[in-house]
């Protein structure tokens, strides 16, 4: 038997070894931590009952993450970069074998606990996150409701799920068909994004429900039939429900280019909504600060500035003036139009593919002073699109310190696509 809470893993019906590497991370964790730590908390998929993998021949692949919320007594300091060096050993031994998996947890103090930020991650932590060793100390965390969330940190749920899109397209997609392996991967990382379309729009139309399953039968329910908006609307609610049985069964759609097509719809009607809510014109230049959170924060500058002074954006002093820029909304609209405009490709339109590389290219030299598309403009498509994509991950590897973490793992990724 288990010395940490993970009962649940048979509740859900889970692959013996997720209950394994579960126990495994605990372990490291309380090896790191010692008697400081006070309570650990699994959130995400995996504690939602709707972790996915792959099974071959009794060995597990995860494709869903292990994310955990840790308290200690006492401010963490060193702590976090310690733990973060130890897991990363198991997440390359549990997950060698999938691009996507990583273990990740933070930790805080019970003062820290108390003041979390009011965002959708907080949420559902404290509605369906399993403790796995120490205390429930859940309920010291703030209430998160309709009326209070954040709605700026919901709407980057849709700058981080087009990241996730774009990060991962295959470039077999563009000019040959891609192995059974890529294919099916590609296939799950659609339908999983097509998941946070509901965690987006609901806390809009003042709906806070935890877990994908949750949030989809509620919009069953409520939202079926003609509605006078057209944006959620039964196609999308349709979609949606097939996109589930992909993240949760592996059930694909058999013509890829159509599962491509209808997500980059489903996410243009998210769009919509979110900017006729914000009243900005959703494909030109908008008050960005508006929709998304406002990152001038000493932390956020001085990390720039660091950027700046080391050449990792190829910024100078005399682009000081970058600083004030809103960078969210200006990387959201390039990933958005990469977006698209792979999916146009796909789908036979390549003078629209062609035409939305335009504003994608002024998008990211407003981004990155030192950004041409001179370099751009040669060869077949594919290669023109991979070009533009390695400049926005350069740029997020630089702008954003979780992913600056993952530079080697981020660039392995996009050449080996």
């Amino acid at each position: 038997m288990s010395r940490y809470n993970l009962d649940f893993c048979e509740q859900y019906a889970y692959p013996p070894q997720v209950a394994g590497q579960l126990e495994a991370i605990c372990d490291t964790v309380s090896e790191t931590i010692g008697s400081r730590l006070l309570s650990l908390i699994l959130f995400g998929s995996t504690s939602r009952g709707e972790f996915t993998c792959v099974r071959n021949n009794g060995s597990m692949i995860p494709w869903s993450d292990y994310e955990f919320l840790g308290v200690v007594d006492g401010r963490p300091r060193e702590l976090n970069r310690l733990l973060a060096e130890r897991l990363s050993e198991l997440e390359q031994a549990f997950g060698s074998l999938s691009p996507l998996f990583h273990i990740d947890c933070s930790l805080v103090s019970l003062e820290e606990l108390r003041k979390l930020p009011r965002i959708v991650r907080h949420f559902e932590t404290k509605q369906l996150g399993k403790v796995l060793m120490g205390e429930d100390l859940r309920y010291r965390m703030p209430e998160v409701t309709a009326e209070n969330i954040d709605l700026r940190d919901v709407n980057e749920i849709l700058l981080w799920r087009y990241w996730s899109l774009v990060l991962y397209t295959p470039m077999e997609l563009f000019d040959s068909e891609p192995n059974v392996e890529r294919r099916t991967l590609y296939s799950y990382i659609l339908c999983r994004n097509v998941q946070d379309i509901p965690t987006f729009l609901l806390p809009h139309l003042g709906v806070l429900i935890p877990g994908f399953r949750a949030r989809q039968k509620w919009l069953q329910k409520n939202l079926s039939g003609d509605r006078p908006d057209n944006i959620i609307d039964d196609e999308l609610i349709a979609f949606l429900d097939q996109t589930a049985r992909g993240k949760l069964d592996l059930q694909f759609p058999d013509v890829i280019e159509d599962l491509v097509r209808d997500t980059a719809g489903a996410f243009y009607k998210a769009r919509r909504l979110m900017c006729g809510r914000f009243n900005v014109n959703c494909n030109g230049e908008a008050p960005w600060r508006k929709i998304f959170k406002d990152h001038w924060t000493s932390r956020r500058k001085g990390f720039e500035i660091l950027m700046m002074a080391n050449g990792s954006l190829g910024l100078h002093a005399t682009d000081a003036a970058w600083l004030a820029k809103p960078k969210h909304g200006l990387a959201f609209q390039a990933l958005a139009g990469l977006f698209d405009s792979a999916a146009s490709k796909l789908n036979g339109n390549s003078e629209r593919a062609e035409m939305l590389l335009g504003p994608v290219d002024s998008y990211l030299g407003d981004l990155i002073p030192g950004y041409t598309p001179d370099a751009c403009v040669d060869g077949p498509f594919s290669r023109r699109w991979a070009e533009r994509r390695r400049w926005i991950v350069r740029f997020m590897i630089a702008y954003v310190p979780s992913l600056g973490s993952k530079h080697e793992y981020l660039s392995r990724l996009i050449d080996g696509l």
